[in-house]
């Protein structure tokens, strides 16, 4: 899995690791899992549900998918993030369906 990090340029107030995404290359998208509270938490529940999670700038990503359904109050950043990704170029838009 191949991994491309970017980093947001607002809020600047914000540490480089709290407005850095990554965007794997099969289109998934990764926030830190601090976001959620409880990074050790986060990664525990990860693990339990087999979901891979990603060591960078010292601390863990993991999907935003994941991140929204089994963290409901952090979809709102995880969607945002999604968007983000998806205005710069860096993620295909939602395939439509008939």
């Amino acid at each position: 899995m191949a991994i491309t990090w970017h980093l947001m340029k607002t809020p600047a107030s914000y540490p480089k690791w709290k407005r850095t995404f990554g965007v794997t290359d099969d289109g998934v998208v990764l926030l830190p899992a601090v976001i959620a509270g409880n990074e050790q938490a986060v990664l525990l529940s990860a693990a339990y549900d087999g979901v891979e999670a990603v060591q960078e700038f010292g601390h863990l990503y993991v999907s935003t998918e994941w991140l929204a359904r089994e963290f409901p109050p952090t979809a709102e950043i995880c969607a945002a993030a999604e968007n983000y990704a998806r205005g710069s170029g860096l993620l295909k838009p939602p395939a439509e369906t008939e």
